[in-house]
């Protein structure tokens, strides 16, 4: 379910919203499923750990902020 639609290729708009409701980076790690696109580069996550779950492709157009850890996403893999 959470990986079913697009949420579009700007992610300052959701990291603010989360800088929002826990200022001050909070959240101990941020989990995102971007297909790869970041056409306004990527921001700084608004948490401690950035895991990036990569949707569709293997690579990322732009750098992701310092130490994500990039996880390939394969849908419907380990569907019975």
């Amino acid at each position: 379910a959470a990986t079913a639609h697009s949420g579009g290729t700007s992610f300052g708009p959701a990291y603010a919203e989360a800088r929002r409701v826990a200022p001050r980076g909070k959240f101990d790690a941020l989990v995102h499923f971007p297909d790869g696109e970041a056409y306004d580069g990527w921001p700084m996550p608004p948490a401690k750990r950035l895991v990036v779950g990569l949707c569709g492709t293997d690579q990322l157009p732009c750098e992701t902020p310092i130490r994500a850890k990039v996880i390939p996403v394969t849908e419907g893999e380990g569907r019975a």
